[in-house]
């Protein structure tokens, strides 16, 4: 068995792979953001082939410089024969070539196998994360509220949107910066900003992906919060992306119940579920 690092996503087998897990489990993900990851030259999708055969693929989605997600698929007729094993052992030299501490195995919720797998590895699960679709009617702007300006964010709002974020996410300045440089220099990737007066008080950024599109990040000012602000936000631009006619998704932890029952009221479906399990490098 050869194990290998890709040089691009846009390799041969790939999608055969996808295809081939999804019609066996029923679901099938790969991660392949790795334009945000914190290092952009560590290895980040890990490939295991016999001759031509593409037996399995594992991603590393790092946009953090302490701690990395893993996740992989094994076609279903060569599991439990150590591919994924094989693959874990070269990605984790990788991130232990960049100072990583800690990996977070990503398990759909629905995959048995996947579970086990974690607890023989001894990951402690941490939170599960819910990918929701939206099913709603075309939003419309609640009287009452906070009178706020939406706008696309450029890099001249950089400093602003790092403040943001960094105080609200607890990340440091210098992570947060590299990974909305990131953002900004992607052209998959959008952010926005809500201003109450003239002031950013809240802010989210927009994967696109075809015709869907997904809402991430989505985070409100402290010390603006209670007056509808994030509702508010949300609203906006659900009514922008209703109106280009596109497929709009997001995740949210589980650990954040209040996000988890906003975007229920708005509209949105849970279709999906990832578990996250902690293991230290």
């Amino acid at each position: 068995m050869r194990i290998e690092a890709a040089a691009s996503v846009k390799t041969p087998g790939l999608e055969g792979l996808l295809s081939a897990c999804r019609a066996h489990d029923g679901y099938a993900f790969l991660e392949l953001a790795s334009s945000l990851n914190a290092h952009k030259d560590m290895g980040s999708l890990f490939l295991a082939g016999e001759g031509d055969r593409l037996l399995g693929a594992l991603y590393v989605f790092a946009p953090r410089k302490d701690e990395a997600e893993i996740g992989g698929l094994v076609l279903p007729e060569s599991r439990r024969q150590g591919v994924f094993a094989a693959m874990l052992r070269a990605a984790e030299e990788e991130l232990c070539r960049y100072g990583y501490r800690d990996e977070l195995l990503v398990v759909d919720s629905r995959s048995a196998g996947g579970k086990s797998l974690a607890s023989r590895l001894g990951a402690g699960h941490e939170y599960t994360e819910y990918a929701m679709r939206y099913a709603g009617l075309a939003p419309v702007r609640a009287p009452g509220g906070p009178e706020l300006a939406l706008e696309r964010l450029g890099i001249d709002r950089l400093e602003a949107l790092v403040e943001l974020r960094s105080c609200e996410f607890g990340d440091s300045r210098e992570e947060t910066e590299d990974f909305e440089r990131a953002t900004f220099a992607s052209c998959d990737r959008r952010s926005y900003g809500a201003f109450l007066g003239g002031r950013l008080v809240g802010a989210c950024s927009l994967g696109y992906d075809g015709r869907k599109v997904s809402i991430n990040g989505l985070v409100v000012d402290k010390a603006s919060r209670g007056r509808g602000i994030g509702q508010a936000l949300l609203g906006m631009v659900l009514a922008m992306l209703h109106a280009e006619g596109l497929e709009i998704e997001l995740d949210v932890n589980s650990l954040n119940a209040n996000a988890y029952h906003i975007y229920r009221k708005a509209g949105f479906e849970t279709i999906s579920a990832r578990e996250y399990y902690r293991r230290r490098l």
